[in-house]
């Protein structure tokens, strides 16, 4: 496991989420810098890995700015659009960039195999559960972002 982990985000509910899960830091980037809030937590250092789950337009150029040289940007987000980075920063500090879409076969089973050794917790992450009957209420509730869900479970 990570020695210590730093959330940002712009929402407190999913801010607390992370809290509970493990989190040692929250920044809420609506008030406060996020990358200036990752720099003073290691002194001045940046984090060995960063992980941009958000895919706002500026997170990409924020996780670039948060990692130490030699460190890691892992992409999961999927963006709106094009996105503008300087990219000379992360060659500048010789940062690795790696991409995963998370829905494959592979990274399926790997989750499951850790959710049933109990290493990881989803539990936390529902938000919303219906009855397989109600699947278009769901989708709307998901789709529509009604009242913030994470994670949105169909039930048989």
């Amino acid at each position: 496991g990570a020695a210590r982990v730093i959330l940002t985000g712009t929402r407190e509910s999913r801010l607390s989420v992370g809290k509970r899960l493990g989190a040692d830091l929250l920044v809420n980037s609506k008030e406060r810098d996020p990358v200036t809030a990752v720099l003073e937590a290691t002194e001045g250092k940046g984090a060995d890995l960063v992980i941009d789950c958000a895919g706002a337009d500026e997170t990409f150029d924020q996780s670039l700015k948060m990692a130490k040289p030699g460190g890691k940007v892992l992409i999961v987000a999927f963006y709106h659009g094009p996105v503008t980075a300087d990219v000379s920063h992360a060659v500048r500090r010789n940062l690795t960039i790696y991409t995963e879409r998370g829905e494959g076969g592979t990274s399926v089973g790997r989750a499951l195999a850790l959710l049933a050794a109990g290493r990881i917790q989803a539990k936390p992450l529902v938000t919303h559960t219906f009855p397989l009957a109600e699947v278009r209420r769901a989708f709307e509730v998901f789709e529509n972002r009604v009242g913030d869900p994470m994670k949105v479970i169909l039930h048989p």
